[in-house]
């Protein structure tokens, strides 16, 4: 049983970029080999990738974390620009540093009280998470401007 791991926040990084080059620009996108970089030791350690000779590949784990990294991102997000009011061309810079802060299933938290957006602000989708899969339905958000809130 391969022991479960931290991952750096460059690991991380670097499993959403697949992730996304993969997945949703639909490109061959390879994940080189550099021997002598301990990210690439750090995700062969915790089963993320198995080594291909010249590129890397996700295991069924990676692409899980990958997938979480993205979802992770996304929400905080959302979570910035639609209850913290933060702008939304500050946001990206702001969600890569906060997805990191998020602990493991966190971001269902922070979905539930989203009311499971489907979107991040730049539009692109946010893979569904277990709370989703869940309720199929679309709950009324838990929070909402006091713009939009009933007297």
């Amino acid at each position: 049983m391969i022991k479960e791991i931290t991952l750096s926040e460059r690991s991380q990084e670097i499993l959403e970029k697949h992730w996304i080059e993969i997945k949703e620009n639909k490109s061959d996108w390879k994940l080189k080999v550099v021997y002598d970089d301990p990210m690439f030791a750090e995700l062969t350690k915790g089963g993320y990738v198995i080594n291909k000779g010249d590129y890397f590949d996700l295991t069924e784990k990676g692409w899980e974390e990958a997938c979480s990294c993205v979802r992770r991102h996304r929400l905080a997000e959302r979570l910035l620009t639609d209850v913290l009011d933060i702008k939304k061309e500050m946001v990206h810079e702001i969600g890569c540093k906060f997805e990191h802060v998020l602990q493991k299933n966190v971001e269902e938290n922070i979905c539930t009280l989203l009311g499971h957006p489907k979107r991040c602000p730049h539009d692109k989708p946010i893979p569904e998470g277990e709370c989703c899969r869940v309720k199929k339905r679309n709950p009324r958000r838990l929070t909402l401007p006091l713009s939009e809130c009933e007297v």
